[in-house]
C-alpha cells in the first residue's frame, strides 16, 4: 500500500489513570527502550495516514509522537468511550482504526 492509498484515521487511546501500573501513564511506559506509544504508532503507521492520540495527562509529552493529542471534555475519567467520542471529530477520514495503548 502506498501513502496515497491510506485513507484511514487512527485513534490511539492513551488516557486513563494507570491504576494497574501504579498510576504511571501506560503509553509512556518503556518497553524495549521505547515508550509503548511509540511501539503503537510504529505498528499502525503502515495502515493509516492520520493519527490522533486520546490522552488526559502528559499532553506535552504525547505531542512528541503525534500532531493531534486530544483530551476528554470531562474532568472525570469516564473511560475509553469518552476518549473515542472526544477524538472522533478530529479524524479526517470516515474509516477509523481505534487501538489501545
Amino acid at each position: 500500500m502506498n501513502n496515497s492509498d491510506k485513507k484511514i484515521s487512527c485513534i490511539i487511546l492513551a488516557g486513563g489513570k494507570g491504576k494497574r501500573v501504579g498510576g504511571v501513564d501506560k503509553g509512556l511506559l518503556v518497553y524495549r527502550n521505547k515508550p509503548l506509544i511509540e511501539h503503537t504508532i510504529n505498528a499502525v503507521t503502515p495502515q493509516v495516514d492520520d493519527i490522533i492520540i486520546s490522552a488526559n495527562r502528559n499532553i506535552d509529552r504525547y505531542k512528541n509522537y503525534a500532531k493531534k493529542v486530544i483530551s476528554d471534555e470531562s474532568e472525570d475519567y469516564l473511560g475509553p468511550l469518552a476518549g473515542i467520542d472526544a477524538a472522533l471529530s478530529h479524524c479526517v477520514h470516515d474509516l477509523v482504526l481505534i487501538v489501545a495503548c
